[in-house]
């Protein structure tokens, strides 16, 4: 499908009437779980490596799974392999190590891409870091939620022999905690404005100020 002819969702879901309307390929990721937080978790590593100085331009790729990438001149990068919400990983270590890690450099070429069409840019704003900051919120409530689905070593007399099931209230707390941090993140995700990538071509507005 041409860029410049990219359908557009007439409906957000858990948003109130008059909402903006959002682009269906973000609204594809919005409407899955795994998909909220993997892209999250693309978006806080591009984030993590434009604060250390690097201009990259943040892209929504479509395909059956939409991806997020970044793009570098002329260079495609991608952010490497995230984790779903079920993984055993620790959630929160697997994101900072991702933040600290480079970025690949997707070998397919960059017009290759663009000519496919779909692809859209987010404009840059302040939203990527809240993005950021609500999906290490949300890593930290999964490995949270993991803690509390361990079962507890019961106390007195030959303990050391004994366990019990998790608590069931801390289990259940847990589980409103990871569902609360998904659902900023998935508002904080949808606020993000897009637009068809037309040409890779930067103009003097993109490049920041010294």
């Amino acid at each position: 499908m041409p860029s410049d002819s990219l359908p557009f969702s007439s409906t957000v879901p858990g948003s109130a009437a008059g909402a903006a309307r959002r682009p269906a390929l973000l609204e594809q990721i919005l409407h899955s779980d795994d998909l909220t937080y993997r892209a999250g978790q693309a978006v806080s590593v591009i984030h993590a490596h434009r604060q250390r100085g690097h201009w990259l331009r943040l892209l929504l790729l479509p395909g059956p799974a939409p991806e997020v990438a970044a793009l570098l001149g002329e260079r495609l990068q991608r952010p490497g392999a995230s984790v779903g919400l079920g993984s055993s990983l620790g959630h929160a270590q697997h994101l900072l190590g991702r933040c600290g890690a480079p970025l690949g450099t997707d070998p397919a070429p960059l017009h290759a891409v663009v000519a496919a069409g779909g692809v859209l840019e987010v404009i840059p704003g302040t939203l990527e870091a809240q993005v950021a900051a609500l999906t290490q919120t949300l890593a930290g409530a999964l490995d949270a939620q993991a803690r509390a689905t361990q079962p507890v070593a019961a106390r007195g007399l030959f303990s050391f022999r004994r366990s019990r099931g998790p608590d069931p209230d801390v289990s259940v707390q847990a589980e409103q905690e990871v569902q609360a941090a998904l659902r900023s993140l998935r508002e904080a995700l949808g606020a993000l404005q897009a637009v068809p990538l037309r040409g890779t071509a930067l103009d003097w507005d993109d490049v920041p100020l010294p």
